[in-house]
């Protein structure tokens, strides 16, 4: 709940994606697990999305669609 306070939520629901990302990584340094080529690029596309995330710009929901924004 703080997290909400404090961080949009978009950004807070990335988490659940990088923890699969932390959990393959831990798996191969601590349990010697095999990493595959295909682990490896669902990796890349995971912090592909999260950076696009990232990067987006917030939504004002405050707004409806009738606002204008050059004030006539």
């Amino acid at each position: 709940m703080y997290l909400l306070d404090h961080w949009p939520a978009p950004i807070i629901g990335t988490s659940s994606y990088l923890n699969v990302v932390v959990a393959v990584f831990l798996g191969w340094l601590i349990l010697n697990e095999t990493v595959t080529g295909r682990m490896i690029v669902t990796t890349g596309v995971i912090f592909a999305a999260v950076a696009m995330v990232r990067a987006s710009k917030p939504v004002d929901l405050t707004r409806s669609p009738d606002d204008t924004t050059d004030g006539t």
